[in-house]
């Protein structure tokens, strides 16, 4: 079974890691450092063009003050109710 990529729901949780990066006064450069990944790398995650791993998810947990579960919620439920969707029909 193919699991499709759902540029939605990463463009969603993009504007959200966004908006916590500016409430934190944070340059995309600094964001990048603390969470061990590259500035290129993170512009793709606010731009919905690539997902966090689960140490990246882990790491902005950590420097955003949010949970964790909270984060992988808003960057993968799109996704998973779109392949629910495709599975049922």
């Amino acid at each position: 079974m193919a699991i499709e990529f759902n540029i939605t729901g990463s463009k969603r949780f993009g504007t959200m890691l966004a908006g916590l990066r500016h409430a934190a006064k944070m340059t995309q450069k600094l964001a990048a450092a603390k969470c061990g990944t590259s500035t290129n790398l993170w512009c793709m995650f606010e731009t919905g063009r690539r997902r966090p791993t689960a140490d990246h998810l882990f790491a902005m947990s950590l420097m955003f003050d949010r949970p964790m579960d909270k984060l992988y919620r808003d960057c993968s439920e799109k996704r998973a109710a779109a392949t629910t969707e495709r599975v049922s029909a």
